[in-house]
C-alpha cells in the first residue's frame, strides 16, 4: 500500500450515509412543503381577489375589484405584520438572509413557528399582491423542515448545517444562483428558460462581467446585506484551508528526544529542565510507548505540594491518571491543530498507531504555522523564473579569456 493511501479529495466517514438519507429524506418532504406554497399562493389570490375558496391557478389581473384593488396588498401587508409581530420575527423579508444566518451564525436551528408562519405569511402576501416572488420563501421553508428533521436527530452542528441546506436547496434554491453569486448557475438558468442557443455567448459576455463589477465594486451582496446591517460579518471567497491540504508527517519533528518514564521526577527537571535545557517538552516512553508529554511547567505543578516525596517519583506515577491525547502522521494538520484547541495543549506526540503507541514524532502549535506560511507565499512571494526581452541576447555561459586553451581551440577552429 502507498504511504500516501490516505490522502483524498475530500473527507468521509462511517456517518456518511445516514446523513445522505437524511438529507434524501428532508429534500423529498421539502418539495412537498414547495407544493403546498404554490397551492396556498392560488388559494389567497382566489380569496382576496375573487372572494372564493379555490385552488384554481387564475391571474390577479382578471379580478373585477375595480379601484378598491389597491386596498387588497395592504389588508395582506397588515395580516402578514402582525403575524411577524405576535409570531416570529424571522418571516419579514423573502427568507433567503434568514436561513443564511441560520446557518453561519445560529448552528442550524430553526423553529417549527417558522416552519409553519413562513409558508403561510408567504401565501398570503404573495396571494395579495405583494412584490415577493415564492423561490425565497420555499428556500426558507424547506431549510426549516430541514432544520427540524436535524434537531429531532443526534447530529453535530455541521451535520445540521448539511441537513438544512439540504432542505433549502430542494426549495428552488438555484433559480437565484446569480443573486447569490454563482454566475454559471444562473447562466444555465436563464438558457433553460429560452433555450435560444444564439443567445449563449452573449448571455456568458453579460453575466460574467456584471459577476465580476458586482464582486469588485460592491461590498456587499443583497443577500448579505440584511445580515450585515445585524453586525455580522460573512465572508464569501472561496478557499481551502492550507491545514487541510497537509498532513502531520509533512510538517513534525520526527528526530525528537524522549525520555523514560522509569526516570524520577527530580531527575527530569535537573537534566532536561535545567539551565542547559535544549528543548521545551520531551515524551515520556514506557516500553516502547508513548505514555504522556513532559515540560517543565507541568512538573513543576507536580511538585508544588510535597516536593520532596514528589520529586522522586518516577514519570509513569506522573502519567498515571492522564489520558495520552496524541496525533497520528495521517491525520490533517487542521485536525490536530483542533485538538490542541479543545484540549489546550502547545504540542502532541506523533505515534504509528493507536495500539502500539509508538513514538514517530512530535507536532506543535509553532509547526502547524508552517502551512499558512506556505500559503501566504503561493499568494504573495513574486518570482521570475525567466527573462524575457534583451536579456534573452545576454550569453548563457561565462565569457573565456583571452589567454585560455578553449579560446585558443577557438581560433584554431576558425
Amino acid at each position: 500500500m502507498s504511504m500516501d493511501s490516505h490522502k483524498r479529495d475530500f473527507a468521509a466517514n462511517a456517518r456518511l450515509p445516514g446523513i445522505f438519507a437524511l438529507a434524501a429524506g428532508i429534500g423529498f418532504v421539502s418539495t412537498i412543503a414547495a407544493f403546498v406554497l404554490l397551492n396556498l399562493i392560488r388559494l389567497f389570490t382566489n380569496l382576496f381577489f375573487f372572494g372564493t375558496l379555490s385552488f384554481v391557478d387564475r391571474s390577479p389581473a382578471t379580478n373585477t375589484l375595480g379601484i378598491w384593488v389597491i386596498g387588497v396588498p395592504m389588508i395582506g401587508g397588515l395580516i402578514v405584520g402582525l403575524m411577524a409581530r405576535f409570531g416570529s420575527e424571522k418571516i419579514r423579508g423573502h427568507g433567503i438572509p434568514e436561513a443564511i444566518e441560520a446557518i453561519l451564525f445560529g448552528k442550524s436551528k430553526m423553529s417549527p413557528k417558522v416552519a409553519v408562519l413562513k409558508p403561510l405569511s408567504s401565501g398570503i402576501v404573495i396571494g395579495s399582491g405583494g412584490p415577493f416572488g415564492a423561490e425565497g420563501p420555499i428556500i426558507m421553508t424547506g431549510g426549516a423542515l430541514g432544520s427540524l428533521i436535524a434537531q429531532c436527530v443526534k447530529v453535530t452542528s455541521a451535520e445540521r448545517k448539511t441537513l438544512l441546506v439540504a432542505g433549502a436547496a430542494a426549495g428552488m434554491a438555484a433559480t437565484l444562483g446569480a443573486t447569490l453569486g454563482a454566475p454559471l448557475t444562473a447562466i444555465v438558468f436563464a438558457f433553460g428558460l429560452r433555450h435560444d442557443a444564439n443567445a449563449l455567448l452573449p448571455l456568458l459576455t453579460a453575466t460574467l462581467i456584471a459577476h465580476g463589477f458586482s464582486t469588485v465594486v460592491m461590498r456587499r451582496s443583497i443577500m448579505t446585506e440584511k445580515i450585515a446591517r445585524r453586525g455580522y460579518h460573512i465572508y464569501r471567497e472561496y478557499g481551502v484551508d492550507p491545514l487541510e491540504r497537509h498532513y502531520v508527517d509533512e510538517v513534525m519533528t520526527a528526530s525528537v528526544e524522549s525520555v523514560d518514564a522509569a526516570t524520577t521526577v527530580g531527575a527530569t527537571l535537573q537534566t532536561l529542565f535545567g539551565a542547559n535545557q535544549l528543548r521545551r517538552a520531551y515524551p515520556v516512553v514506557r516500553d516502547g510507548a508513548v505514555i504522556g508529554v513532559a515540560d517543565r511547567m507541568l512538573l513543576e505543578r507536580f511538585c508544588a505540594e510535597d516536593t520532596e516525596r514528589k520529586r522522586a517519583m518516577t514519570l509513569a506515577d506522573v502519567f498515571a491518571q492522564h489520558n495520552t491525547a496524541s496525533a497520528l502522521s495521517s491525520e490533517t494538520c487542521r485536525l490536530v491543530a483542533t485538538r490542541l484547541a479543545v484540549l489546550g495543549l502547545e504540542r502532541l506526540p506523533v505515534v504509528a498507531d493507536r495500539n502500539s503507541m509508538r513514538l514517530v514524532g512530535i507536532v506543535s502549535r509553532s509547526d502547524l504555522v508552517k502551512p499558512s506560511l506556505a500559503h501566504f507565499e503561493e499568494e504573495h512571494k513574486r518570482e521570475r523564473f525567466r527573462r524575457i526581452g534583451p536579456s534573452l541576447s545576454k550569453r548563457r555561459f561565462a565569457p573565456v579569456r583571452a589567454g585560455s586553451r578553449g579560446f585558443a581551440r577557438v581560433r584554431k577552429a576558425s
